[in-house]
């Protein structure tokens, strides 16, 4: 269903990966992580991240980029990338009927800043997503470099 896609999550607060994502070439500074990532799941367990990496998209702040790896036994519903984690970075995510976009603040520019990344939405799910395998040299849709 959402096979090489990960969700734009609104309720995520962090990006969190599968492991599996590694293989696809999206990500840079690949690490084993010091600091790992508790996650608390529905049904009470816990899961915890093995590595850490940076999102491979130049124009994002660093801040904003820092991904959670999991194992994809563990983060079986797929990779979610966290809004939250784009404002923070003071970044601002619009979502429309169709797309999601990803825009920069940069001061005395328009009020919708740099376009960093649009991802559409699924037609089959209604989720926003976005591409996680190698299908494309960088992640999303980059608008600006």
């Amino acid at each position: 269903m959402l096979k090489g896609r990960g969700i734009i999550d609104t309720a995520c607060t962090g990006h969190y990966f599968q492991k599996s994502v590694i293989r696809a070439g999206k990500l840079k500074n690949i690490r084993k992580t010091r600091d790992t990532q508790q996650v608390n799941l529905p049904n009470g367990s816990t899961m915890k991240s093995t590595h850490q990496a940076q999102l491979n998209i130049n124009a994002l702040p660093k801040e904003a980029g820092t991904v959670h790896l999991f194992p994809d036994s563990e983060l079986v519903i797929g990779s979610l990338v966290s809004v939250p984690t784009l404002c923070d970075a003071n970044l601002t995510a619009t979502f429309t009927k169709s797309k999601c976009y990803v825009t920069s603040n940069v001061p005395d520019e328009a009020p919708s800043g740099n376009v960093i990344i649009e991802e559409e939405r699924s037609p089959t799910t209604g989720l926003w997503t976005i591409l996680t395998t190698s299908h494309r040299k960088t992640m999303p849709t980059l608008l600006l470099q």
